[in-house]
């Protein structure tokens, strides 16, 4: 028996995505979402993108990881995010950052999850 279910990016299919499966969707949802997408949620996701195009350095990587740890807490209250084992670094030789995510999952006791993630301006 699943504890969370949602409804998959291809809704048509009507298929659904369970546990932890529900879990990643949402992470990435609210990483790829920029706020004012969601009409009816205006405030939803977080402006990653704008990072792009700033100084890429070890400063700029801990806002990042402030700033997508909090929009997990805030937007994902199923998961509490593990901020000091959570990282994101930049790679300079390819201009993007590296995201890695730990989490673990109201619900399922003493697991930990990780979301693996990167910020680039080059489609992956």
């Amino acid at each position: 028996m699943s504890i969370y279910s949602d409804i998959n990016e291809d809704v048509i299919s009507g298929l659904l995505i369970e546990d932890i499966a529900a879990i990643y969707q949402s992470i990435t949802d609210i990483l790829n979402t920029t706020p004012g997408e969601r009409i009816f949620n205006p405030e939803f996701g977080l402006d990653l993108a704008a990072w792009l195009f700033d100084l890429m350095n070890e400063a700029n990587a801990f806002s990042i990881l402030s700033e997508i740890t909090g929009a997990i807490n805030r937007w994902e209250p199923r998961v509490t995010v593990d901020f000091g084992r959570s990282t994101v670094t930049p790679d300079y030789d390819h201009n993007m950052y590296n995201i890695i995510i730990y989490f673990s999952i109201v619900g399922i006791t003493n697991q930990t999850f990780e979301y693996h993630g990167l910020l680039t301006r080059e489609p992956t």
